[in-house]
């Protein structure tokens, strides 16, 4: 299978089909001057023409040539009217170009559709035209002459809306709508003119008028346009005009694509301005993080050498305190020995009985070793509760008893103090057997409370003993004198 040849032909050159008449347009409009142009939209003015507001909206020769396609006073078939107005400009080495362009155009004639309505101020005529095959532009420039005259009307106002293919040729003109009377009014004779530029008939409005003669047997034009043709023409109009809207609709999503692009941009580059100005807030916070942390941990370590100071000082004072209250303590006791050793030893001077002497040394030694034996606080207790007489004494004992009886609170805790007062009794030079005693009565649980409270009872019980020994010697020796 040979492969297929792409001809010349079928390759598309030009974007379309008024590009030739579009680039003519752009050839002149870059050899006009501002004044030229001011000029040219004068020119434009008036009734059938451009109105104020549109002229107004229009600020450059594209948008002028633009509109003027739009109404069309300005075709690829019609370049008249901007001739007449370049000419009136006195732009005079324009013309060239025009006749350049009207040259190098085909004189075969195109068809296309006419507009729905007329603009403003025209009217639709429908021509049936015989001999389409010979029928080139040259024909139709001559038809719009031949119409000019008749009708009185400059052939510029004669503008051609549509060639269509029926069963030959139909053109339909945009004529002045104060021109239609006269076209209607037309005689035999300006008829048969239009006829011999192939005009047979024609239809205003719903209205058919011949320009030539039909016999019996000929068939008269309908000016019917052929469905089939009129609709393949319609649609490849609808074509066009969607390839336009979807050539402007992909200009403006290409547009707002570019602007969305342009946007993402701007706030990426936003975005990384802004990181990095947090990267460096958060450097500069942890920097100061970092100093506070640095200066509380000096701070610390500069309280803590305070603190350690505090402490040996205040340990220091509070040793020599102490040290000079224990003084104090042993110097008072001291002092109270020395007196009651001198009282003893006065009542043994007076007294001759050697016995009580002997009794005498027995008690002042056993007394001075209870107020010199032990610790600090026992020889402060002791001397606390010298200044004390045997009743109260014993009433003291009675209540530390008392309080030995609440800390066990047992049926039994009557019976177990008893045994308790008498090992204290019994073992009071003893301690360690004493304490094992206590341990055997009472509970683990209270052991300390009772023990402590046993401690106290003990003191007191001491005292007693050597005030009532000190009681009965004293009575002994007075009972000695007087014999």
């Amino acid at each position: 299978m040979e492969p297929t040849r792409l001809k010349l032909d079928d390759i598309r050159i030009i974007p379309s089909d008024d590009y030739p008449l579009q680039t003519f347009l752009l050839k002149i409009g870059d050899q006009l001057t501002e004044e030229d142009f001011k000029k040219l939209k004068f020119c434009c003015a008036g009734e059938g023409g451009l109105t104020k507001n549109v002229l107004e909206k229009i600020t450059d020769y594209m948008s002028l040539f633009t509109h003027l396609k739009e109404r069309r006073i300005l075709t690829k078939y019609n370049i008249a009217p901007l001739q007449a107005m370049i000419w009136h400009l006195g732009r005079k080495d324009l013309y060239k170009d025009f006749l350049e362009y009207c040259n190098s155009q085909d004189k075969t004639l195109h068809f296309f559709v006419p507009s729905e309505h007329p603009v403003n101020g025209y009217k639709h005529v429908d021509f049936h035209i015989r001999g389409a095959d010979l029928f080139s532009s040259d024909d139709l420039e001559s038809l719009k002459g031949a119409m000019s005259v008749l009708l009185r009307c400059p052939m510029h106002h004669i503008i051609i809306d549509g060639i269509e293919p029926t069963s030959s040729i139909h053109i339909t003109f945009m004529i002045p709508e104060v021109c239609i009377e006269i076209l209607l009014n037309l005689d035999d004779k300006e008829k048969k003119r239009l006829c011999l530029h192939g005009v047979d008939r024609f239809k205003v409005d719903e209205q058919l008028i011949d320009c030539k003669d039909f016999t019996e047997n000929e068939e008269k034009p309908t000016l019917d346009k052929d469905a089939a043709v009129q609709k393949i023409l319609q649609q490849n109009r609808d074509l066009q005009m969607d390839v336009e809207n979807y050539q402007l609709a992909f200009e403006q999503e290409k547009q707002n694509t570019k602007e969305y692009i342009s946007n993402m941009t701007d706030a990426l580059l936003e975005l990384r301005y802004a990181v990095e100005v947090c990267e460096e807030e958060k450097d500069e916070i942890t920097r100061k993080l970092q100093n506070i942390i640095d200066e509380y941990d000096e701070r610390c370590f500069d309280l803590n050498k305070v603190i350690e100071n505090a402490d040996i000082v205040t340990t220091e004072n509070f040793c020599k305190d102490a040290l000079i209250d224990l003084k104090d303590n042993v110097e008072k006791c001291e002092i109270e020995r020395g007196e009651i050793i001198c009282k003893l030893q006065n009542i043994v001077d007076e007294s001759n009985c050697g016995e009580t002497k002997t009794r005498i040394s027995e008690h002042g030694c056993t007394e001075t070793l209870l107020y010199s034996g032990g610790d600090a606080n026992l020889r402060r207790s002791l001397s606390q509760l010298d200044k004390l007489g045997i009743e109260e004494l014993e009433g003291k004992s009675c209540d530390i008893q008392s309080q030995i009886i609440e800390i066990l609170q047992t049926s039994q805790a009557c019976e177990i103090t008893s045994d308790i007062v008498q090992s204290v009794q019994t073992e009071r030079k003893n301690l360690e057997k004493l304490k094992e005693n206590i341990q055997n009565l009472v509970d683990v649980d209270v052991f300390d409370k009772v023990y402590a409270a046993v401690q106290r009872l003990k003191n007191i019980e001491d005292v007693i003993l050597v005030k009532k020994r000190h009681r009965n010697t004293s009575s002994t020796c007075s009972s000695d004198q007087e014999i």
